[in-house]
């Protein structure tokens, strides 16, 4: 990271341990905070990790925090086999062989593309928070996310759906029968969906109008809501779970309108 800071592409803020030194890390900031909406705004920083568990490449990673709530806004985990870069979904990985000196002034480069990316991403973020949606909206977002059953029974209806358009008389109204079951079972609130909803309507800074606020309601549950321990969310929010489900949520977000 030295060269990083040396050059001025970066400010260290600070670096820490997780899973008992499994896994450190150096957190800067390469940019000066922006607003998503009035008085929202977003601080870009800029994640250096490196695992001693055999597991994980070194990585640089776009870990962008929200102010009013210091929600982790992106940060999908990098590759961890082999060097490779994909800046806008998940930084730049480093393997612990070959020329690491080489590699270092590759990931420089590596960290201005991020920085464009991010400012990409933003604009993402602002047209999120221009589509309103509704609480049912994210009750649908919360379910993909968190409610396996629900996503069972979603794959099942399918393809009853379409056994069903084959079928005739008696057994054309017992699949209709299980479709219909699924359907109730789908119907059912989870403990997750009720707190994404509430986050939706009450966490900070949400005002369960856009789609920006349904995002959010997703980061608050990663990054607060959650079960387990603080260390634990973190490490979810960044390196595994958590880190997987914001990025879906991201996609499903910018798939629908």
């Amino acid at each position: 990271f030295q060269p990083i800071i040396d050059d001025g592409l970066a400010v260290l803020e600070t670096a820490g341990s997780l899973q008992e030194g499994r896994k450190i890390w150096i957190q800067a900031k390469y940019a000066d905070a922006v607003e998503v909406k009035d008085g929202d705004s977003i601080i870009p920083y800029l994640l250096l990790a490196n695992g001693h568990d055999g597991k994980m490449s070194l990585r640089l990673m776009n870990t962008p925090m929200r102010v009013v709530c210091w929600n982790t806004m992106q940060g999908a985990g990098a590759k961890e086999d082999g060097d490779g870069a994909d800046p806008a979904k998940s930084g730049y990985a480093i393997t612990h062989q070959g020329d690491v000196v080489a590699k270092a002034e590759t990931a420089r480069k590596a960290i201005v593309a991020m920085n464009r990316e991010f400012q990409i991403t933003v604009d993402a973020y602002r047209d999120l928070a221009k589509q309103p949606v509704t609480e049912q909206y994210v009750r649908e977002l919360a379910k993909q996310l968190w409610d396996r059953e629900y996503m069972q029974a979603n794959e099942l209806i399918i393809r009853f759906r379409q056994r069903e358009a084959e079928q005739k008389g008696k057994a054309r109204k017992e699949t209709a029968a299980k479709i219909a079951e699924l359907e109730k079972l789908m119907d059912i609130e989870s403990r997750t969906e009720r707190k994404v909803v509430d986050a939706f309507h009450n966490s900070p800074g949400c005002e369960g109008k856009t789609k920006w606020d349904a995002f959010n309601a997703v980061t608050y549950q990663i990054d607060h809501a959650s079960q387990g321990s603080a260390h634990n969310r973190l490490t979810s929010s960044w390196f595994g779970n958590g880190a997987r489900k914001r990025s879906k949520a991201f996609a499903l977000l910018q798939g629908s309108r």
